[in-house]
């Protein structure tokens, strides 16, 4: 039997693919793919919708190119060495302000591998409370306290409440910086870094110290030099 008997699909789309080619002398390796969809999540929804015209890169052994998603979100790398480890991640997404995750395939082994990807796009809350230290009649929350956010978007701005607490919207999956201010306190921390993922940020809290009468609070700069 000869080897067009035994695959009679070979080297056709769909068909069987060889190790080897079968004609003597011309051996090749044989080649898979890599394939997924784009998928995004909106926050206001909690629904995820195909992510259409998106770029997807794929590099790794030699490897380094990119695709667009077609009207599904779904994506294809075909022609790849197998054995080989890949890293999959999104340059940008069409309809999404950010993108997370890449995706590594570890050691391409089969024809095909999956490597879905995902995105988000929406707003989740940074909240917190300032309060007086616990004294004799236990913690106070602290009104009127201008609590900045700084980072990747903004910067955003508010005020605590009667309560003392604060709430922003921002975007997620970014690292902030949470600064409070009132004028005559001291503030433990004086900031924070707040990492913020895809459900809210809450427990953001600060301790307000009020200071004595004639009192000025400063900070150092960094050389030392005040």
């Amino acid at each position: 039997a000869t080897v067009k008997e035994l695959f009679p699909t070979h080297g056709q789309p769909g068909g069987d693919v060889m190790p080897f080619d079968w004609r003597p002398g011309t051996a090749t390796q044989a080649l898979g793919s890599v394939t997924g969809s784009v998928l995004v999540l909106n926050l206001g929804t909690n629904a995820f919708s195909p992510a259409v015209g998106t770029v997807v890169r794929i590099s790794g052994g030699g490897v380094n190119t990119t695709t667009t998603t077609d009207a599904s979100g779904r994506y294809a790398f075909t022609n790849l060495p197998l054995g080989v480890s890949f890293f999959v991640s999104l340059d940008g997404l069409a309809n999404a302000d950010i993108s997370f995750g890449g995706r590594v395939v570890p050691e391409l082994g089969g024809s095909a591998a999956n490597a879905n990807l995902f995105g988000v796009t929406g707003t989740v809350l940074l909240s917190g409370q300032v309060v007086t230290p616990a004294g004799f009649g236990g913690a106070q929350p602290v009104a009127g306290v201008t609590v900045r956010v700084e980072g990747p978007t903004g910067p955003y701005q508010t005020t605590t409440g009667a309560d003392g607490r604060y709430s922003i919207a921002v975007r997620p999956l970014r690292t902030y910086t949470v600064t409070p201010e009132l004028a005559g306190y001291r503030f433990g921390p004086a900031s924070r870094d707040v990492a913020v993922e895809i459900t809210p940020s809450a427990l953001n809290d600060f301790e307000a110290r009020e200071l004595p009468p004639g009192f000025v609070a400063f900070t150092s700069s960094r050389d030392g030099n005040d």
